[in-house]
Formats: C-alpha cells, structure tokens, sequence
C-alpha cells in the first residue's frame, strides 16, 4: 500500500521522494513518481504517464456506460417486439375470429332466405337449428347474443321440428365421488374437501370429481338446464354409459365426454384439443340440448337464449347417455327445476 501523498502547491507529492507523480502504475494501481518507477518495487511494472492514464480511465468509463445503456435499449427493445408480436398475434385472432363470424352469418342468411319464399307453412317445419349448427361447424366458436335467432327457435319449437322434451334431470349418489355431496333431493352438488364413506361401487367415480344423472337416453331430443350457483372451476355435458369409472380420464368425445367448463375463469369445449369459448359473459345457468338421432350436443346460455358451443355431429353408436358433471373445490350445481 502506497502513502498518502504529500501536497506542494496544489501538486501531489510521493510521501518518501518528495517529487510528483507523474506516471500511474497499472500492476499497482497506484500513482507513483518516476523514482519509484525507477525503483526495485516497480521494476518490470508497466508505467504511464498521468495523463495517458487519466485519458484511459475516461474512455473505459464511457465505454462501460455505454455498454449499459445498450444492454437496457436492447432490453427495453426485445420487451417491445414482444408485445408488439403478442398484439399482432391478437389481431391476427381476432380479425380470424370476425372473418369466421360474418361468414358464419353470412352463410345463415343465405340459407335462411332459400327457406324465405317457401309457403309459411313449410318454412316453420324447416330445421332451422339445423341451418345454424351447420354453419356454426365451420364459424368454430360463435358466442354472440342472437337474440333474433333464438325468437327464431322459440317460434320454432312450438310447431316444428325442434320440439324436444325438457327433462328434470336428478343426480345419481350411486357415481358421486366421495368429495361430492347430493342435496336430500339430488338436485345440487356440492364438492367439499373432505369425503364422505360411500362404498366403491362399480358405477362411482373413484378419482375425478364426476357424478352422472339418473336419467338415460338412447333416443330423441332432450334438453335440461343446470344453474351454477359457485366455484370457478365445473364442467357441465353429456357422457355415454360406458365412460371409464375408476382412475383419471381425458375429457373429450373420443372417451365419451361432449361438454363446456369453466376452469379458474376461463370457458372451454372440451374438444380433442380443448377449445377456448370467448363469451361476453360467464354464464350462469346452461341449457343443454341433445339430439340423440341427429348426433347434436349443443349448449346455450339459458338467461340469454345465446348460444355457447355445438359439438360437430357425432354418432352415440345406439348407447345409452347420461347428463355428466364436474364439480371441483368451492363450486356448486343445481338442476332445474
């Protein structure tokens, strides 16, 4: 360690030769005089002049600031793009989106106004949710409120044939998971985090949060509507008889399972490859149609006649169908009436 240098007229002086310093040593990192530079100590020692290293000082410190105003201008930058490429990737969706919907609609119209100049009486027998389930196929997912289309439906289902039975649907206890609970009347079900001691019986869900309805159709148009009275996390269908009881289970069609969920918030169709619903709003009681022979299982939000998601038409291969339910921790469901 070098002294502290002595001062003469303003000028720093080595403490043991009395003479300035004039050249900086850079092994030592210190400032010496040429004495010292010239001694046994710094021999061999690269040595330049104040100046000089003054000079190099300077630029390594702008380097380096330099050198970090890059590196945060090339962070800042890559944190644009990215935004920049998410709202790009957006927009290409969403104009994806529009394209399918007006071509949806504009499919609808064409098909509606064939039906148009045919005798009244014809035109009411048209499958008009036929006409819109094979337009709706190709739109994917179409989620506005058609509240015209669905006046449509009602005016239909008096005198037509969309006329389906609404049936009252009742849980059955004997396919409850444990953490299900039934009310008295096996209206709702409730999923808690404790179980219950229920026998494993063949037909119950050992694993997953399923409980199936009593009823069973083998054939015809039905339709049920179930309330979600709490949870962020359900999911409300149809299942065949032989959907897999005991250990988990992918939640597609291709193993038996055609329904909607609401999982932290998020409504999907649990398609092969699950598919996002963007409503405009969550709804909070479904109405769930089949149409055994026509191989339709579509979902409508009941408040808003406004229609969810249609499943492509399927074949049930004459076996029997359950209304199917998932209920995860802090949700609850009710059927009506």
């Amino acid at each position: 360690r070098h002294p502290t240098p002595l001062r003469l007229w303003g000028e720093p002086l080595c403490e043991k030769h009395r003479e300035p310093l004039k050249v900086f040593c850079k092994e030592d990192c210190a400032f010496i005089c040429l004495v010292c530079a010239k001694s046994q100590k710094h021999r061999g020692h690269l040595v330049r002049p104040v100046e000089e290293a003054a000079q190099d000082y300077k630029r390594r410190k702008i380097a380096q600031a330099f050198q970090q105003l890059r590196s945060f201008l090339e962070e800042r930058e890559n944190g644009f793009l990215a935004k920049l490429s998410d709202l790009e990737k957006q927009q290409d969706e969403s104009s994806t989106r529009l394209s399918n919907n007006i071509s949806f609609l504009n499919d609808l119209i064409c098909d509606l106004e064939k039906q148009y100049w045919r005798p009244a009486g014809e035109f009411l027998k048209v499958d008009i949710l036929g006409l819109f389930f094979k337009n709706i196929n190709y739109c994917g997912c179409f989620s506005l409120n058609l509240s015209i289309f669905a006046k449509m439906l009602r005016c239909q289902s008096k005198d037509g044939n969309l006329r389906c039975e609404f049936i009252s649907v009742t849980l059955d206890p004997r396919t409850a998971n444990p953490h299900l609970f039934l009310s008295l009347d096996q209206k709702t079900v409730t999923h808690r985090d404790h179980t219950q001691a229920l026998p494993d019986n063949p037909e119950r869900f050992d694993a997953e949060f399923f409980v199936l309805g009593c009823e069973s159709f083998c054939s015809g148009k039905h339709s049920w509507v179930v309330n979600i009275n709490q949870g962020q996390n359900w999911a409300i269908g149809i299942a065949q008889e032989s959907v897999r009881r005991k250990g988990s289970l992918s939640l597609n069609p291709q193993q038996g399972v055609w329904a909607v969920q609401q999982c932290w918030g998020q409504m999907q169709a649990l398609t092969s490859r699950w598919t996002p619903l963007f409503l405009l709003r969550k709804p909070t009681r479904i109405r769930v149609y089949l149409d055994y022979e026509g191989g339709w299982v579509a979902f409508f939000d009941a408040e808003l006649d406004a229609p969810i998601f249609t499943f492509p038409p399927t074949s049930f291969k004459q076996e029997r169908i359950h209304p199917w339910f998932w209920v995860a921790s802090g949700s609850q469901l009710t059927l009506c009436p």
